[in-house]
C-alpha cells in the first residue's frame, strides 16, 4: 500500500488526503493522524511522508500507545 503515494507530488496529496495534520520544514515531513482506537486504552495510527523536490519519498505508517 506504501507504493501507492510514493512519487506522488504535494498537489495529489493534498488533493486525497487534505492538508497534513503537522508539518515540518526542516526535513519535508507531513504528518496525518489517522485516529485512534482499542479496547483496553488507546492506541494512535499516523501516516509520515518524507517529501524531497515535491514528491514524496519515503511512506511511514506507525501506531503508538
Amino acid at each position: 500500500e506504501k507504493k501507492l503515494l510514493e512519487g506522488k507530488d504535494t498537489n495529489y496529496l493534498k488533493l486525497i488526503l487534505g492538508s497534513p495534520d503537522t508539518k515540518s520544514d526542516s526535513i519535508t515531513k507531513w504528518n496525518y493522524h489517522l485516529g485512534e482506537g482499542g479496547s483496553i486504552g488507546f492506541v494512535f495510527h499516523e501516516l509520515g511522508l518524507e517529501i524531497k523536490e515535491g514528491k514524496t519519498v519515503k511512506v511511514d505508517f506507525s501506531t503508538w500507545h
